[in-house]
């Protein structure tokens, strides 16, 4: 637990500067200002980053020792401090549903298969892409909407909740990387996972990329903050969702680009 008067946040003021300190569930803050916000100047860092000696010489000269003393104290309580109990309960929620998923050890070794295709490019936000599978098109405009375009059929729109930084095309669906997964059949039809479909994608956990060996479907993720884990790889199966999940040594290095990729799509339509 937290010492008794135990704070968060700290400030002393120096004729016209105030030097202030906070330490919130994830970081320590240190910065100062003249009265105002544009004269404000402040630096973060990890948890990890402040115990190993990051701002600390800052915060002994502006602050004291005392408080660079009580600053330690909070930030090796952190995890125990009501206040921040919300948040950490939500990181664990996000372990418990990886941890719920069927441990794959193979899934590492599939990964760095030589049959493997990346779905990851260095497409710019809003950049538009033209891909083709299963008899159908697939258009992804600049204003996120996805169009699929089914042979004989009219086309069917989906407004896509981010921007698209990688797709591949395997098990009968377009998988694409929107910091979560979003899956798309020929028809239109939307196949993504029940489980992690919204958040803590692109909150607590952001997705790497997406990949296909064969009709595979895999999908590397790491953790916004790296202090909460390390990566990670899990399976897609477009009627099952996630079906494997294995943690990772580091994410995997892009490939070269697959054959298929257009940036310069049909008009908007």
């Amino acid at each position: 637990m937290l010492p008794r008067m135990a704070t968060t946040n700290w400030e002393v003021t120096r004729g016209r500067q105030v030097c202030y300190a906070q330490v919130t569930a994830r970081e320590v803050i240190v910065g100062s200002h003249y009265g105002s916000g544009h004269t404000d100047s402040a630096g973060a860092c990890s948890h990890v980053e402040f115990l190993a000696g990051r701002f600390q010489d800052l915060v002994r000269s502006d602050l004291g020792e005392a408080t660079l003393q009580e600053m330690i104290a909070a930030v090796r309580a952190a995890p125990e401090n009501p206040a921040f109990a919300a948040e950490f309960a939500r990181v664990r929620g996000v372990r418990a549903l990886l941890l719920a998923m069927p441990h794959d050890p193979d899934l590492p070794a599939l990964l760095a298969s030589p049959d493997r295709v990346d779905g990851q490019w260095p497409l710019h936000e809003g950049c538009p892409v033209a891909l083709t599978g299963g008899g159908a098109a697939l258009f992804i405009d600049r204003a996120l909407n996805a169009v699929v375009t089914p042979p004989g059929d009219p086309p069917v729109r989906h407004t896509l909740p981010g921007y698209v930084s990688g797709a591949v095309f395997a098990a009968g669906v377009w998988a694409l990387n929107i910091g979560g997964l979003f899956a798309l059949d020929p028809t239109g039809r939307r196949r993504s996972p029940e489980a992690l479909a919204a958040a803590p994608w692109g909150t607590l956990l952001r997705g790497w990329d997406v990949y296909a060996v064969g009709e595979r479907i895999l999908y590397a993720y790491r953790w916004f903050d790296a202090a909460d884990g390390g990566p990670g790889v899990c399976e897609f199966r477009p009627d099952a969702g996630f079906v494997g999940h294995c943690p990772l040594d580091a994410t995997p290095r892009p490939a070269p680009r697959p054959a298929g990729w257009v940036t310069d799509g049909p008009a908007r339509r």
